[in-house]
């Protein structure tokens, strides 16, 4: 639609030099600013949640209905406004994509630095038991991020975005 075209020009060059960067390749940087602990993973899982959580809701507002925000308009809603009465609300469908994907992208990395460097954590256990060739424990860990991931994605569909979303499902159902 068009709406907020300076923006979208602004942020569009860095971001697509960012975007395709994979957050692993973050992880040295993470370990040398910000050490072996939580910090450094905090800084990966950012990295890994920004992106998908960022390009879905830019998707949700650029493809946001003109004919809504015109609606909006006449119906005396500012320009100032439009954020936060009608983009934002249509654009949250789209935010809730990005927070699955990136939810997940980001717990996948977690694990993937604790394998690469940690001291703790499912990706330290399961470094470990390679090391001490501990077939049962690797297996156990890998069952374990599964079951996070997929008790996670559930709590986040199912209970959290069909009641505060339950207008967008009821409505592309039909």
């Amino acid at each position: 639609s068009g709406w907020y075209r300076k923006l979208g020009a602004v942020l569009r060059t860095p971001i697509n030099i960012l975007r395709p960067i994979p957050p692993l390749a973050w992880i040295p940087l993470a370990i040398i600013w910000l050490g072996l602990g939580e910090s450094s993973k905090v800084m990966i899982i950012f990295l890994g949640a920004f992106f998908p959580i960022f390009t879905n809701t830019f998707r949700g507002m650029v493809t946001t209905d003109p004919d809504i925000i015109r609606a909006a308009q006449v119906l005396g809603v500012k320009k100032n406004r439009l954020l936060f009465k009608v983009i934002f609300p249509s654009t949250l469908p789209d935010i809730a994509t990005g927070f699955r994907v990136g939810w997940s992208y980001s717990f996948g990395l977690v694990v993937a630095a604790e394998l690469i460097a940690a001291n703790s954590g499912l990706g330290y256990m399961i470094m470990h038991a390679r090391e001490l060739s501990m077939i049962a424990v690797i297996m156990y860990g890998v069952i374990i991020i599964g079951i996070i991931n997929l008790v996670t994605d559930y709590i986040i569909q199912e209970v959290i975005l069909k009641r505060k979303l339950r207008w967008h499902y009821i409505s592309t159902a039909n």
